[in-house]
C-alpha cells in the first residue's frame, strides 16, 4: 500500500544525507516482490527509497548484503550510489 508524505518524511530524517533537504515531489514506483520502492524528487537530484517486506525475509533474501555488493561495485557505475 503506499505511503504518505508523512510516512517518507519521517524516513528522510534519518537519512544525514536527506534529513535537511526539502522534498519537491515523489511517486510511488511498482511494487517488487520484496519491496515497496518510491522515486523522491529534490531540488538537485533524484533518489530511490525502499521498503523491504516481509515476504524477502521469508524468501531468504538478505538485504545487508545486497548493500555490501552494491558498495563494492559502486565505482563501476553499474548500480545507485548507497547512501544508508
Amino acid at each position: 500500500m503506499p505511503r504518505t508524505i508523512s510516512d517518507l518524511k519521517k524516513y528522510l530524517e534519518m537519512v544525514p544525507e536527506l534529513s535537511s533537504r526539502m522534498l519537491l515531489s515523489y511517486s510511488h514506483l511498482a511494487d517488487g516482490i520484496t519491496n515497496e520502492s518510491y522515486r523522491l524528487k529534490f531540488s538537485k537530484d533524484e533518489y530511490v527509497l525502499k521498503f523491504f517486506n516481509h515476504q524477502a525475509i521469508d524468501m531468504g533474501v538478505d538485504h545487508k548484503n545486497e548493500m555490501r555488493v552494491m558498495s563494492r561495485v559502486e565505482h563501476l557505475n553499474i548500480t545507485p550510489t548507497v547512501i544508508y
